[in-house]
């Protein structure tokens, strides 16, 4: 339900810059109680070995793109020593 509500909650930019996440799946996710417990594992199954490998590389390589840019490469370079007044 966290990631559902994630999904629902990101603006529709970002989501256009991941197309292949199965966004659809994701707003459309519903853990109802009532269910039989077949349904309901089959469901787990899914989210576990579908949506969660899919998004997270798909985010991960969005998220890399902020990350290896020129500013990220800038920030992370080794800064000189100070030099010491003698």
């Amino acid at each position: 339900e966290v990631m559902r509500e994630s999904v629902l909650a990101l603006p529709d930019a970002d989501k256009a810059d991941m197309p292949d996440v199965p966004w659809a799946e994701w707003e459309g996710l519903r853990f109802v109680d009532g269910r039989s417990a077949r349904e309901w594992r089959d469901q787990v199954w899914t989210v576990i070995h579908e949506l969660v490998p899919t998004t997270l590389q798909q985010v991960s390589g969005h998220i890399s793109q902020f990350n290896d840019g020129p500013a990220a490469r800038a920030r992370n370079e080794p800064k000189p020593a100070p030099v010491r007044a003698s």
